[in-house]
């Protein structure tokens, strides 16, 4: 927030000129939002060449005096591995409210966790699209490689979802009650056979 204060003020902006900036940073945002889903994956994306922006690390040159810059976040060092762990929890999240809305209990093991690989691999090559319109130049030299690599995007993206969704499916599947009645009937078996 204080960076992004303090870009504003640096601006110097009279009434037009800071609503021309407002709509160019509205503009913006669709782009933004695309760049922070590469970031949370781990992948992260590009202000310039030889810049990156990840959870891990953060490396940046010069940038436009743009207010929305000051949003960008720095490396959280070995703490960004949580961020792609959110994406995996949003994979189980979306995983177990599959198999409880819909009548995949009823399907075979197989059938129920191959759906979460196809949604994963679908859900990765809808990001490395995503990833390539958000791709593009910022300006001349230096900025004209801005955003994600679209194909790593959307890998990580793919692999990510993938695995929480069959780790959601799988719990989703799994019926509590009917391992409690099964797991009793097991062991009396087992010691009735010894």
């Amino acid at each position: 927030y204080v960076q992004i204060v303090s870009l504003s003020q640096g601006l110097q902006l009279d009434a037009v000129g800071a609503v021309l900036v407002f709509l160019l940073q509205l503009a913006l945002l669709p782009v933004m939002m695309i760049w922070a889903a590469s970031w949370f994956t781990g992948a992260g994306f590009a202000l310039g060449s030889g810049s990156s922006t990840t959870p891990f690390e953060t490396l940046l040159g010069p940038l436009p005096s743009l207010p929305l810059f000051g949003a960008i976040p720095q490396g959280w060092g070995t703490a960004g591995t949580l961020a792609p762990a959110l994406v995996v929890v949003l994979g189980v999240v979306v995983g177990v409210l599959g198999v409880r809305t819909t009548g995949m209990r009823r399907l075979s093991w197989s059938a129920a966790l191959s759906l979460p690989v196809v949604a994963g691999v679908l859900a990765g090559l809808a990001m490395a699209g995503l990833g390539a319109l958000a791709t593009g130049a910022l300006g001349p030299d230096r900025l004209a490689e801005t955003g994600p690599a679209p194909w790593l995007f959307g890998g990580l993206a793919a692999g990510e979802l993938a695995l929480g969704m069959l780790l959601g499916v799988t719990a989703g599947r799994l019926d509590v009650s009917r391992l409690k009645e099964t797991v009793p009937e097991l062991l009396s078996s087992g010691r009735g056979s010894a």
